[in-house]
Protein backbone atom coordinates (compact mmCIF):
# COMPACT_ATOMS: atom_id res chain seq x y z
CA UNK A 1 0.00 0.00 0.00
CA UNK A 2 2.99 2.39 1.00
CA UNK A 3 4.57 1.69 -2.16
CA UNK A 4 1.38 1.92 -4.49
CA UNK A 5 0.85 5.72 -3.10
CA UNK A 6 4.33 6.34 -3.20
CA UNK A 7 4.29 5.43 -6.97
CA UNK A 8 0.74 7.14 -7.29
CA UNK A 9 1.46 10.40 -5.74
CA UNK A 10 3.57 12.14 -8.77
CA UNK A 11 0.86 10.63 -10.87
CA UNK A 12 -1.34 12.98 -9.14
CA UNK A 13 0.65 16.39 -9.47
CA UNK A 14 2.46 16.15 -12.85
CA UNK A 15 0.96 17.13 -15.96
CA UNK A 16 1.91 13.70 -17.93
CA UNK A 17 2.06 16.05 -21.27
CA UNK A 18 4.62 18.71 -20.24
CA UNK A 19 6.02 17.11 -17.20
CA UNK A 20 5.28 19.86 -15.42
CA UNK A 21 3.77 20.69 -11.93
CA UNK A 22 0.04 20.48 -12.45
CA UNK A 23 -2.34 22.78 -10.24
CA UNK A 24 -2.26 20.78 -7.09
CA UNK A 25 1.90 20.17 -6.70
CA UNK A 26 1.91 23.98 -7.70
CA UNK A 27 -0.31 24.86 -4.89
CA UNK A 28 1.65 22.85 -2.43
CA UNK A 29 5.11 23.80 -3.45
CA UNK A 30 3.81 27.68 -2.73
CA UNK A 31 2.53 26.97 0.56
CA UNK A 32 6.12 25.20 0.96
CA UNK A 33 8.22 28.33 -0.09
CA UNK A 34 6.08 30.33 1.77
CA UNK A 35 6.17 28.48 5.09
CA UNK A 36 10.10 28.45 4.76
CA UNK A 37 10.21 32.10 3.71
CA UNK A 38 7.88 33.02 6.87
CA UNK A 39 10.78 30.41 9.00
CA UNK A 40 13.75 32.36 7.76
CA UNK A 41 12.29 35.70 8.02
CA UNK A 42 15.18 36.35 5.62
CA UNK A 43 15.35 39.39 3.21
CA UNK A 44 14.85 36.93 0.13
CA UNK A 45 12.52 37.62 -1.93
CA UNK A 46 10.29 35.37 -3.81
CA UNK A 47 8.96 35.62 -6.94
CA UNK A 48 6.29 33.52 -8.76
CA UNK A 49 5.39 34.14 -12.51
CA UNK A 50 2.80 32.25 -14.26
CA UNK A 51 1.77 31.98 -17.71
CA UNK A 52 -1.00 31.53 -20.64
CA UNK A 53 -0.97 30.47 -23.99
CA UNK A 54 -2.70 33.03 -25.56
CA UNK A 55 -5.65 31.81 -28.17
CA UNK A 56 -4.99 28.05 -26.99
CA UNK A 57 -8.67 27.18 -28.04
CA UNK A 58 -8.38 29.22 -31.22
CA UNK A 59 -5.03 26.91 -31.80
CA UNK A 60 -6.52 23.49 -30.77
CA UNK A 61 -9.68 24.16 -33.41
CA UNK A 62 -6.63 25.03 -36.21
CA UNK A 63 -4.63 22.59 -35.26
CA UNK A 64 -6.23 19.85 -33.78
CA UNK A 65 -5.22 17.74 -30.45
CA UNK A 66 -2.21 16.56 -31.56
CA UNK A 67 -0.70 20.03 -32.89
CA UNK A 68 -1.96 22.13 -29.92
CA UNK A 69 -0.27 19.23 -27.65
CA UNK A 70 2.85 19.67 -29.66
CA UNK A 71 2.62 23.43 -29.05
CA UNK A 72 2.06 22.88 -25.19
CA UNK A 73 5.03 20.85 -24.67
CA UNK A 74 7.17 23.17 -26.83
CA UNK A 75 6.60 25.86 -24.78
CA UNK A 76 7.00 23.39 -21.75
CA UNK A 77 10.33 22.82 -22.97
CA UNK A 78 11.09 26.33 -23.94
CA UNK A 79 10.28 27.61 -20.17
CA UNK A 80 12.47 24.78 -18.54
CA UNK A 81 15.34 25.51 -20.40
CA UNK A 82 15.44 29.32 -20.59
CA UNK A 83 14.62 29.14 -16.47
CA UNK A 84 18.29 30.28 -14.55
CA UNK A 85 19.72 27.25 -12.96
CA UNK A 86 18.68 29.43 -8.88
CA UNK A 87 15.31 29.98 -10.34
CA UNK A 88 12.55 26.60 -10.33
CA UNK A 89 10.47 25.25 -12.96
CA UNK A 90 7.37 23.20 -10.96
CA UNK A 91 8.08 20.27 -12.42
Amino acid sequence: MVKAHRELKPLSRIDPLTNLSNRRDIKYKIDCEISRFERKRSSETIFIILGDIDRLKENYLKLGGSGADNLITQVAESIVKECRKVGTVLH
